[in-house]
């Protein structure tokens, strides 16, 4: 939550780089911050939790508890111990010293750990199978927190902007995003005048070929673009302004008029060089910062990420998944030295930030030794190329 994800941000920079207008929106933050609101459904579930507790430590005293009544305190001390410290000392006064609460920051709407055992208690976080998730998303909706979400007044706003869009790109970086995604492909479609829904991200280049198969030939979406997007997205805006085929359009997945999905020879793996500089909107860089307010609107993250390689050059784990992500040729690229200098020199300057993280699978040992302090310009903010040297945090 502290930091926003670089490939929106870079999608965005692309595709205005070639003339088309855009923008991201973080709905996984939003969504969160709206669960996190002062009187939502956090704070709601967070004071059941403490009922919980509490009704077991009244039970206790009227005699010995049960195993079980133990298992189920020992569970709730450690859901509680990532709830709102606001929450706790309301519901939990009598039965917790202050001292024992968390310190984590506690303003209204400010993400917090809570979410995880909401999240998993209310099936956000499940993965059941693709006929499950497309039955459960053209059920009726309204127990689902996202649709609620969707349906509050900031959710419909957010609807609003979308629908007036003619396509809308969902990158799925987690499984667990995937339900929600299809609530809001739903929002979408059921407007008077819907956009074309494009899914794309780790997670579609990774599910299984019945399972995408699948999830294409549901109402909810009209096309699907696995491993990168920059250039597949490019051409599907060409082809629908200009009316081409679909299948003048790079790694385009779509279902033929008899049911037959048809997958698009892949796009070429594009020069890292050729892309330009993440363009992160400043708005939604404030969402990242919980202790941003009404009258502090220049606070943005402490850290960005700027790119710096894709793939993996290794490509022999066994565990890993990086290289299936990156395409059938396990393509490697590398951003040179230079460019990753000005990519950084450029968000400084637009955004006031000084740390940034470095986005890649695998790093050549020999590169970081790149960033020498000579190829850093000093600035006002940092008067010496001393100030500006690179420091790895980890390898």
């Amino acid at each position: 939550m502290g930091r926003p994800h670089m490939a929106p941000a870079q999608l965005v920079a692309y595709l205005r780089m070639n003339g088309f207008s855009a923008k991201s929106f973080d709905l996984s933050l939003r969504f969160c911050r709206w669960l996190s609101r002062e009187g939502g459904d956090l704070d709601a579930w967070e004071a059941d939790l403490a009922r919980q507790y509490v009704a077991l430590q009244e039970a206790a005293r009227k005699g010995p508890p049960t195993r079980s009544d133990r298992d189920a305190a020992r569970r709730l001390v450690e859901l509680i111990s990532a709830g709102s410290p606001r929450i706790l000392a309301k519901c939990l006064g009598p039965y917790v010293l202050a001292s024992t609460l968390p310190k984590a920051h506690d303003r209204p709407g400010a993400p917090r750990l809570s979410y995880v055992s909401f999240a998993q208690h209310h099936g956000i976080v499940r993965a059941p199978t693709m006929t499950h998730l497309l039955q459960r998303v053209s059920a009726p909706l309204d127990s689902d927190p996202f649709f609620r979400f969707c349906a509050s007044a900031e959710g419909s706003d957010l609807i609003d902007q979308l629908s007036d869009c003619d396509i809308v790109g969902v990158s799925l970086a987690y499984w667990q995003q995937l339900f929600p995604s299809l609530v809001l492909a739903r929002c979408l479609k059921e407007r008077s005048r819907s956009p074309v829904v494009v899914f794309g991200g780790n997670q579609i280049t990774l599910l299984p070929s019945d399972t995408l198969d699948e999830l294409m030939r549901s109402a909810w979406v009209d096309f699907a673009v696995p491993y990168e997007g920059e250039t597949p997205l490019r051409d599907l805006m060409v082809a629908l302004r200009d009316s081409l085929p679909w299948e003048q359009v790079p790694s385009l997945i779509h279902v033929e008029r008899d049911g037959t999905v048809r997958r698009n020879p892949l796009a070429r793996p594009i020069d890292l060089d050729d892309l330009p500089t993440p363009e992160y909107d400043h708005e939604e860089l404030l969402l990242h910062d919980p202790a941003v307010t009404a009258g502090d609107r220049e606070k943005v993250p402490r850290r960005l990420m700027v790119l710096a390689t894709r793939g993996c050059y290794w490509g022999k784990c066994a565990f890993c998944d990086y290289p299936a992500a990156t395409g059938p040729h396990h393509t490697y690229r590398v951003r040179s030295p230079a460019r990753v200098v000005d990519d950084i020199r450029c968000l400084q300057q637009r955004h006031g930030v000084a740390d940034f993280e470095l986005l890649t699978e695998s790093l050549p040992p020999q590169w970081p030794r790149s960033l020498r302090p000579a190829s850093w310009r000093a600035t006002s903010r940092y008067p010496s190329a001393r100030s500006c040297a690179p420091r790895v945090l980890g390898y």
